[in-house]
């Protein structure tokens, strides 16, 4: 790093540099050429790159939202805290390969748009019994809960699928307080 201090609005910069000697035929050095490259340009989106990386790990996986990350074949290659929350789950490694088309939550309409590229939303019932039933995976959870989820996929220059994101909510008590409301209604 190198500030001109007689150019400060420059700020900080980066140099590459080499020393390379220049030899007569027998190998005697008869001087050096020295090079000098400005790398502060490449440097600067370095850090940028390495901060916005920084920045949306942060948000993923702060995010409240459950978050899931699926490859273009449909399997599950990551998923935030918030995932892990819902589907009552210790660690990723023990769902990560999840085949999102073999999710039997999933309607097969929803899939056959998926797989069209298209986005899918939807409200439904997840249980945690059916999920022990069929040896999916390990959950911590019991009963039932309601879910939100939207499954985008996300377009690979081919125009195919080049992957899918997936947001899931656990809108439970949201639903209860509806009911609740509704029945409160229904007295008055």
């Amino acid at each position: 790093p190198f500030e001109f201090p007689d150019k400060p609005e420059r700020g900080m910069t980066y140099w590459a540099w080499s020393l390379v000697p220049v030899k007569t035929d027998t190998g005697q050095v008869t001087g050096l050429v020295f090079t000098l490259v400005d790398v502060t340009g490449r440097i600067r989106a370095e850090k940028a790159l390495g901060e916005s990386r920084e920045k949306f790990h942060s948000i993923y996986d702060q995010s409240p939202i459950g978050i899931e990350l699926y490859d273009s074949s449909g399997r599950l290659m990551d998923l935030n805290t918030a995932c892990l929350h819902i589907f009552g789950i210790t660690r990723a490694d023990q769902v990560r390969g999840f085949r999102l088309f073999d999710d039997p939550n999933l309607p097969e309409e929803a899939k056959r748009r998926l797989q069209a590229g298209k986005a899918v939303e939807h409200e439904f019932v997840f249980d945690f019994e059916r999920v022990r039933q069929m040896g999916l995976y390990e959950t911590a959870r019991t009963g039932h809960c309601c879910l939100h989820c939207l499954i985008t996929p996300w377009m690979s220059g081919q125009g195919a699928p080049g992957g899918y994101l997936v947001h899931v909510q656990d809108i439970t008590e949201r639903k209860r307080a509806e009911e609740n409301r509704l029945k409160l209604e229904e007295q008055v």
